[in-house]
């Protein structure tokens, strides 16, 4: 911080070169900025019939799909899905499979220890 602080004194110049070129910048994309507003404007101010729709067009957001096809195994069959509301289900029965199923305890033959009361 020191160094800088020390360059800065040493090659004044160069500073206000930078600051010049920073405003240069800021001042260029800002006139590109202001000329794609000022055109997007008058572009929907004049549209008329079918060109109303390809404003529509521009302006809808897109929607990307974030999950791609899923293949998994259900049932001993490989499916292949790809609707939103498939692919909930296939992650469902994927990381959340059904338990085992078990016998019920059969209570009739347990002795109960007394040791521990």
């Amino acid at each position: 911080m020191a160094k800088l602080g020390r360059l800065q004194e040493e090659q004044p110049f160069k500073s206000s070169r930078l600051e010049a070129y920073k405003e240069a910048k800021n001042q260029y994309f800002y006139a590109i900025r202001e000329a794609k507003t000022s055109c997007w404007n008058s572009f929907l101010e004049k549209a008329q019939g079918k060109e109303v729709f390809t404003a529509l067009k521009y302006t809808k957001e897109k929607t990307l799909r974030t999950i791609p096809s899923l293949q998994y195994s259900k049932d001993g069959t490989t499916r292949l899905v790809e609707s939103f509301e498939d692919q909930c289900k296939a992650f469902i029965a994927t990381l959340f499979p059904k338990p085992p199923f078990t016998n019920s305890i059969e209570w009739k033959d347990y002795i109960a220890n007394n040791k521990w009361e």
